[in-house]
């Protein structure tokens, strides 16, 4: 299989098979996947204390950790670069899944971080991508669980690619009354673009969430 470019947004069709390494493994191959900034130095790296906060009513908060890293990096740069690819997806939490008004038909600032191709697919499958299939009645949602996995491969001291595993449990609120939740998950590729990161593909199930599970792996 030849490796897509970035900019152009795509499901695989197994995601169990597409491991995280082998995804950045492609991205490697590129050459277009790096994190190095004009100057040739690595981008400003956020601190351990800039998890990203919870959003919506009496939501949970996100939990950021660092999954498999392929490839020597120094613990510093690591933290910083997870943490940054975190509040990407805790962005798309948050203006996808958990913030109104609803019924909601307009997705067009759902999907911040994404690149045009990739925002450009999720809006197309916005039932998957969000939240917008919820019907009339919803007031607000309430994130269950928000999870974030970040895989990195790095080269030569410097971050190559980055997958980020993503769990998200939300429950619709009809005033002080629950609706079943619903579950996303599955896997955001991510590359830096110069500037920030940015998600230019993605493998993502949504469904109804009739028991809780243990989360991403």
């Amino acid at each position: 299989m030849s490796p897509r470019p970035p900019g152009r947004a795509h499901r695989a069709r197994s995601p169990r098979r597409a491991a995280g390494a082998l995804v950045l493994a492609l991205l490697l191959t590129t050459g277009a996947c790096t994190d190095e900034a004009p100057d040739g130095g690595d981008p400003p790296a956020a601190g351990a204390s800039s998890a990203p906060a919870a959003t919506g009513p009496a939501s949970a908060p996100v939990v950021v950790r660092t999954g498999e890293v392929v490839g020597r990096l120094p613990a510093a740069r690591r933290e910083g670069v997870v943490q940054r690819v975190g509040q990407v997806v805790a962005d798309w939490y948050a203006a996808a899944f958990l913030d109104g008004p609803w019924p909601r038909s307009d997705v067009r600032d759902a999907f911040p971080g994404f690149t045009a191709g990739a925002r450009e697919a999720a809006r197309a499958e916005r039932a998957r991508t969000s939240a917008a299939s919820l019907g009339e009645g919803v007031d607000a949602v309430r994130a269950a669980r928000q999870r974030v996995v970040v895989d990195l491969l790095a080269h030569g001291g410097r971050v190559r690619g980055a997958t980020a595993r993503v769990l998200l449990d939300y429950v619709p609120l009809s005033g002080a009354d629950e609706q079943v939740a619903r579950r996303v998950q599955g896997r955001l590729s991510l590359t830096w673009d110069g500037d920030a990161w940015r998600v230019f593909a993605y493998d993502l199930t949504q469904g109804r969430l009739t028991r809780a599970g243990e989360g991403a792996r």
